[in-house]
């Protein structure tokens, strides 16, 4: 009983340690480098990117053309519009095409996604707004629904099902050629945004649908998206220049943007995009989107033309560097243990950066234990022991240790 509360003692110690002193030795030595903040210019037609230099922030394009903060503004009109109005130097034209304020306002977004967004339990119960309210204020509806074999309303006030109006949303799914259960369901299911488009459903065949409510009857329509495209993820826009309702993801690693009124896909000259482990960034304008990608091993930059998709630069490539700190740390730990990710929301033991550089400290460590530890236990005790050290380094050497000579 007592050898097992030892090594039961032993693998505790081992996993804490595994945990802590990687956290620890990261935390101490973080590198507070990153990818400058990078936009593509509609004046320059490049990308050009402002970083902090020794305490100083400096502005720069990618052929090294340095400029002042009053300059960069003027090459990034649509970014810096309203500090371009402050000054009176907002421009009447921009690449021929009259501007304004208002103009460049409306067209402007800025979307992103990450990995925990979506890769998560969310209680599948959706609010269906009115589109149609004649309101400039969004309404929380009274009720919820749900759909899987069928769609099902429940009043939120007496958790009753609202029977009538579960059978017409069903039967209005029914006759437009939604084949139940659905696979996603997707939309923005908050009073914050300017106007409601509703959902977007991807049903059992992989047809997209789209729904929402207008004057209080169902509007189901099918997108005529074919299956064929294998449409993943659909995230709801609803911006406010009412172009387009959503971006697609595939299986395949394609995206797409879903443009108003007739859902016509165009697709982002983005590839191999996997919206389960990699984040993205658009920050758009009426001329160019500058499209920021977020792999494990580093980022991409796309400058796309708002018109037609297509790239009108090359695509900048920032990989991940290694620090010295990282580089060290690959000779120390043999793997490092979490419990938290970047690309999720779950708590949970997970084992990360499995280091075969480590073997050489670890082998020192065994042979050091093997040392100190000689004529103390029986021959078979330790040579496991040394063997155990081997593999898990100084996890498992420092509890031993200290163990060792408390006993």
């Amino acid at each position: 009983m007592i050898r097992f509360s030892k090594i039961y003692l032993y693998a505790i110690a081992a996993l804490l340690l595994a945990w802590l002193l990687p956290w620890a030795y990261h935390f101490v030595t973080v590198d507070a480098s990153s990818t400058p903040f990078t936009m593509f210019s509609p004046i320059t037609k490049s990308f050009a990117y402002m970083e902090n230099e020794n305490g100083k922030m400096k502005y720069k394009d990618i052929n090294g053309t340095e400029y002042t903060e009053d300059e960069f503004d003027s090459i990034m009109p649509t970014f810096y519009y309203r500090q371009l109005v402050t000054d009176g130097r907002l421009p009447s034209q921009i690449n021929g095409r009259s501007v304004s304020a208002q103009l460049i306002n409306r067209e402007n977004f800025i979307f992103r996604h990450s990995p925990s967004d979506i890769n998560k339990n969310a209680v599948q119960m959706y609010p269906l707004f009115e589109s149609a309210s004649g309101r400039v204020d969004l309404e929380m509806p009274e009720d919820v629904f749900t759909i899987r074999d069928k769609m099902v309303f429940i009043k939120m006030k007496n958790n009753a099902v609202d029977t009538s109006k579960s059978e017409k949303y069903t039967s209005a799914l029914t006759s437009a050629g939604f084949v139940f259960p659905p696979k996603g369901v997707f939309g923005n299911p908050s009073t914050r945004k300017e106007y409601d488009n509703g959902y977007f459903l991807i049903d059992a065949i992989g047809a997209v649908f789209h729904l929402k409510q207008i004057k209080g009857e169902p509007f189901i329509q099918n997108t005529g998206i074919a299956p064929q495209i294998g449409a993943e993820q659909i995230f709801v826009t609803e911006y406010s220049s009412h172009r387009f309702y959503a971006f697609i993801t595939s299986y395949t690693g394609n995206v797409y943007v879903m443009e108003t009124p007739d859902y016509t896909l165009k697709e982002l000259p983005l590839k191999n995009f996997d919206p389960k482990k990699d984040g993205i960034m658009i920050i758009g304008n009426m001329f160019y989107w500058t499209v920021k990608t977020t792999f494990e091993k580093g980022e991409k930059f796309y400058a796309v033309d708002a018109d037609t998709y297509t790239l009108s630069d090359k695509v900048l490539d920032f990989p991940y560097e290694k620090s010295t700190y990282d580089v060290i740390a690959e000779y120390i730990f043999p793997f490092e243990l979490s419990f938290t990710s970047y690309t999720d929301q779950w708590v949970f033991p997970r084992i990360e950066t499995i280091s075969w550089k480590a073997l050489y400290l670890n082998v020192f460590l065994a042979l050091v234990f093997l040392y100190i530890n000689r004529g103390k236990e029986k021959k078979r005790n330790i040579t496991l022991k040394t063997l155990c050290v081997a593999v898990f380094g100084m996890f498992l050497f420092i509890p031993l240790v200290v163990l060792m000579r408390k006993n």
